[in-house]
């Protein structure tokens, strides 16, 4: 790793401090048409996590003929971002969940992409499943 790098990775604990909030990673198993299922192999785990909600402008390419309509609409796109020291080369799967314990009523989502940012934090992009 280069200097910025070292750097940032090693100032994450601060970041978490001042904007994360507690989250419970619960590894799922999925597969075929059944629900999905703990995975028994991990284990949940307590992590700080800085979760974002933004909003998110898409285009539905899709426009039938005899169709009117504007093709734009605004999505929330929600991020968890986890220093991947804390991860311990253990990251999350595509499937999981993520309960943000800290919030009011506790909401699940579900992590539908798993990256890392390329430095010192892995971004979960999350879809929320609660009813």
């Amino acid at each position: 790793m280069g200097l910025f790098a070292n750097t940032w990775a090693a100032r994450q604990h601060q970041l978490d401090s001042v904007f994360a909030e507690s989250i419970r990673l619960v590894p799922k198993l999925i597969g075929g048409y059944a629900a999905s299922v703990i995975d028994p192999d991990r284990s949940e785990r307590l992590l700080p996590a800085i979760i974002s909600e933004a909003p998110q402008r898409q285009h539905v390419d899709e426009n039938a003929i005899g169709r009117d309509f504007n093709p734009a609409l605004v999505a929330a796109r929600t991020v968890a971002s986890i220093d991947a020291a804390r991860l311990g080369g253990e990251w999350p799967r595509v499937g999981d969940r993520l309960v943000a314990i800290d919030r009011h009523n506790q909401p699940s989502f579900e992590i539908t992409a798993v990256e890392s940012d390329g430095l010192a934090r892995v971004l979960l992009s999350l879809v929320r499943i609660d009813p």
